[in-house]
């Protein structure tokens, strides 16, 4: 747990089959933390902070940002609209628009008219808002112009946002004079339901704020913090996201979709965007973790936090996760069902211990007001490490089903541990208590399965699925190939007479199931295998050996190489052993985060970037072969690797970008003559093809993997001159920790020097700002402009006034594609915090100094690489400044002459793991 966890109270239960917790560090607790927060309201707590920090930033959409007073505004106004067409307390209001401004201010504007906010996906089928604005009779749907086509026709008057914009902004935005009371109703959230038919969970005011304000606590949220909003509002953990960040005085980041697309594109928005804290689905956490681990990637600097939840974490994940955070970034797990309050436990990592897990990773202890009891199945309490249900009583459980009065009185119950009385939800999960008095998840008793977040229960799709004419008998189960790689499989029994496609199949059930409850393989069986007791076999039906999912075309194998590296892809993503060219990614098990890692290991193998809206576009293996073949020819796909002086008999010498490109390479190519082979490596981007790199690491493996494809085996020679040193010499460790030696690494210039001791980040930026204006004056235009751009995103944020102009008149010439990889090049170089190698490092240090530079580098003759290097660092001083080093033809035949030396030593000697640096 933290450190600054709170300790167990002296007067705490020792009964090991209940759990009274206090944070998420105790195991008991005071019945409330606090009294006054029994009478709390969710729009109340946001209020709360309006009037603490009004001008502190609410919300960030897309780089625009409303201050909490403008929000509060908007959601007043809203609020006065619908009080006036007569939402109040117990009004239930639909809510259909995408992740946006309109979103947020749709959630409070609800809230303070006194009513409940019913989430309704956008992407959901029409039949099944229609069932579930119907089944929960609410009286108003709010929707934009984006939305307002999905919406279909019930009983719900429908309100466009964007017609009746005007409308809105014309009322009032002082605080309706209405107060709400804790006991009435927050929201309601539909979940799938075991009948056939989803169910709506009923949650008050009083129970989610028990969580809000659990959580700002447990995950110490200040007003600095920059909270991201991943989930669907369809999800409770969307609550948690919002009200415990409007509540904190921190700001709320809405995603996009883009965000997502791939792993490198989430930690670059993280980066970009100065995330603290995110809160992730555990599915999309096991492949970031998985991803970001094997592509050698780093959490953004800016990150402190991330919360996961929604299914079990695997212990595996767990240990790369420690590798990949380190003891930076802390890590909490939480749990809880829809019909608790988003979460009743929380179990959170210690960055600062060596920890591990086994089996699971736990789910930690029972906030705030929570009560947690593992229990038998006569509901007697179980001892510790014996295996019961989980029952949750206490502030966090809710009033029950919407319109469901049998089903609540199945699940919501009488607490009979509680004196006073009170009520206790039965879970239907499978726990233990460990003897460090955390939960550990071990399953379901039940069919209820929980697949990538989302909670789904089998029923629902067999009714659904026996309604399709023709079917006669419906089997639904997960099917997991690998652990944490689960699908949802239907095993179906046709009439005799029927003939149904698998597409036929999957057409239907999308007409009234969202996406994630159709099964991503279906198998036609002639009968379901029956047990000796005449039920179902259904334990036989997943450990078939022989498992192939049904296809609507022919088997067609590989035809080419391409095809047979894709298929190859495939089949590792998938676990399939048979992938045909024409098998359609979705049909054969594909889904949203397979597809994440399929495109990332495709950029590994492969070398192309592709976005996922390509993979919709050509979602079969010979589709998308033929779209990177297409790419290729028309060259839009960019190879980083660049043939500068190709020919030659010795062994090739590849030199690293600096932060703009490799041009000033030619002349040292030539000076290093022509049996010498000289490869660059540019940027990734530059032709606006594909995103730039963000992280040396990243850029070092990409880079890696183009030298190992034209050089498999070492030893290599490396450089990089400033910035492309940095990246050269990360490279040399990736190529280490892949058993390849590297001969020699060259460094041009490049600086690995300590922030000034006593200075904030803005005062050293300034210094460094003050050293190059008077570089500037001492070189020719070229050279100056070429300087400029290298620092152009330090003197962005420093210079104001005439010079900020000056600087965009600079700038504007420079393609768009080009900035964004300068800019992504400066942040990259910014973060990098070089590991330690273990070889060798030669220095091709600039003699030319201003007189400032001589005194700071004074402490610093190697540059600050001495410590970093395992067997030392050689020195070697040439002409020029920083800047003239490859530019002027004098300097750079001295470096050419020097560099060809080391060279030779190196290649004859076979000197391992020696490094030339350059900044």
């Amino acid at each position: 747990m933290s450190s600054d966890a709170r300790p167990l109270p002296s007067d705490a239960p020792k009964d090991p089959g209940r759990i009274l917790a206090s944070g998420a560090a105790s195991a008991g607790g005071p019945a409330h933390r606090n009294e006054s927060e029994r009478r709390r309201t969710l729009h109340g707590l946001f209020e709360e902070c309006v009037a603490r920090t009004p001008e502190a930033t609410a919300v960030s959409v897309e780089g625009r940002e409303w201050t909490y007073a403008q929000l509060d505004a908007r959601a007043n106004r809203l609020a006065q609209f619908l009080a006036s067409r007569g939402v109040g307390a117990e009004v239930l209001v639909g809510l259909c628009v995408e992740r946006s401004f309109d979103m947020i201010v749709g959630l409070l504007g609800i809230l303070k008219a006194g009513g409940a906010y019913l989430p309704l996906d956008p992407s959901y089928p029409a039949e099944r808002l229609r069932f579930m604005l119907e089944d929960s009779g609410a009286r108003l749907a709010l929707v934009n112009g984006r939305t307002s086509a999905e919406i279909p026709k019930s009983p719900a008057a429908i309100v466009d946002l964007d017609a009746q914009r005007g409308a809105i902004e014309s009322e009032s935005e002082g605080r309706l004079d209405r107060e709400s009371d804790p006991g009435d109703l927050a929201y309601v959230i539909y979940t799938s339901g075991s009948t056939g038919t989803p169910k709506g969970v009923e949650i008050e005011h009083s129970s989610i704020t028990n969580h809000v304000l659990c959580a700002v606590r447990q995950f110490r949220l200040v007003a600095g913090d920059r909270f991201l909003q991943f989930a669907s509002l369809s999800f409770d953990t969307s609550a948690q996201e919002i009200f415990t960040t409007l509540s904190s005085g921190a700001t709320l980041v809405l995603r996009s979709e883009e965000m997502i697309a791939t792993t490198g594109a989430f930690l670059a928005a993280c980066r970009d965007l100065r995330l603290t804290v995110v809160d992730l689905p555990t599915s999309y956490w096991h492949e970031l973790v998985a991803e970001a681990s094997a592509g050698g990637a780093n959490l953004p600097e800016s990150i402190r936090l991330v919360i996961i939840g929604g299914e079990r974490a695997l212990p595996e994940r767990f240990a790369q996760w420690k590798r990949l955070a380190g003891d930076r970034v802390h890590l909490v797990n939480g749990y809880g069902p829809t019909e608790i309050s988003v979460a009743a436990t929380f179990w959170e990592a210690d960055p600062s211990r060596s920890e591990t897990v086994s089996g699971t990773v736990p789910i930690g202890r029972a906030i705030d007001n929570v009560r947690t009891y593992v229990l038998d199945r006569r509901q007697k309490r179980v001892p510790m490490g014996v295996v019961g249900e989980l029952y949750i009583g206490g502030a966090g459980v809710g009033r029950g089903y919407r319109n469901r009065p049998e089903l609540t009185s199945e699940r919501f119950l009488r607490d009979p541990f509680l004196e006073g009385g009170g009520r206790m939800y039965r879970t239907g999960d499978r726990v233990r208590l460990l003897s460090s008095g955390d939960l550990e998840y071990l399953g379901r008793v039940d069919g209820q399965i929980k697949l990538r977040g989302y909670r789904i229960e089998p029923g629902e799709i067999e009714a659904a699925l026996r309604g399709i004419a023709g079917v006669r008998e419906a089997v639904v189960q997960a099917r997991e190939e690998a652990p944490g790689a689960a699908r949802l499989v239907a095993w179906v029994v046709l009439e005799p007479s029927a003939v149904l496609l698998v597409r036929e199949l999957r057409d239907s059930l999308a007409r009234t199931l969202p996406a994630h409850m159709i099964p991503s393989a279906f198998v036609l069986l002639d009968a379901m295998p029956m047990t000796a007791s005449g039920k179902i076999d259904r334990a036989s039906l997943t450990s078939r050996e022989a498992f192939r999912p049904e296809l609507d075309d022919p088997f067609v194998a590989p035809r080419n190489a391409n095809e047979e590296t894709l298929a190859g892809i495939w089949r590792e993503i998938l676990g399939i052993e048979r992938i045909g060219v024409n098998d359609n990614f979705f049909d054969v098990g594909g889904h949203s985060l397979l597809a994440l890692k399929l495109l990332a290991r495709i950029e590994r193998r492969v070398g192309h970037t592709l976005a996922p809206a390509a993979l919709f576009r050509a979602p079969t293996v010979a589709q998308l072969a033929k779209m990177i073949e297409e790419r290729t020819q028309s060259g839009r796909v960019q190879c980083s690797l660049v043939a500068i002086q190709p020919k030659g008999t010795k062994p090739p010498f590849f030199a690293v970008h600096a932060n703009t490109g490799i041009v000033y390479y030619r002349g040292l190519a030539r000076q290093l003559g022509a049996d010498q082979p000289v490869y660059g490596l540019q940027s990734q981007g530059l032709d606006g093809s594909r995103r730039p790199h963000e992280t040396v690491e990243e850029m070092a493996a990409h880079y890696v993997r183009e030298i190992r494809g034209l050089q498999p085996e070492g030893p290599y020679y490396l450089g990089g001159y400033s910035f492309g040193g940095k990246v050269a010499f990360e490279m040399a460790r990736q190529l280490r920790a892949q058993g390849q030696r590297t001969a020699f690494l060259a460094f041009f210039d490049t600086f690995n020097l300590p922030t000034t001791p006593g200075l904030t980040r803005l005062e050293h930026a300034r210094e460094r700002t003050r050293v190059h204006i008077a570089a500037l004056k001492r070189v020719g235009p070229r050279a100056r402009i070429s300087y400029l751009m290298r620092r152009a995103e330090t003197l962005r944020s420093l210079a104001g006034g005439a010079l900020s102009r000056g600087y965009e008149a600079l700038f504007r010439p420079l393609r768009r594609a080009q900035r964004r990889v300068l800019e992504a090049n400066n942040r990259a170089g910014r973060r990098y915090v070089p590991g330690f190698y273990e070889g060798r490092a030669t220095i091709f240090r600039a003699m030319d100094r201003t007189e400032d530079w001589r005194d700071r580098l004074r402490p610093y003759p190697h540059l600050g690489w001495e410590r970093l290097c395992g067997e030392g660092v050689e020195l070697i001083e040439v002409p020029g400044g920083h800047s003239s080093l490859l530019e002027e033809e004098a300097n750079v035949r001295t470096l050419g002459e020097r560099l060809a030396e080391s060279l030779r030593a190196a290649q004859d000697t076979g000197m391992a793991g020696h490094i030339t640096a350059s900044r």
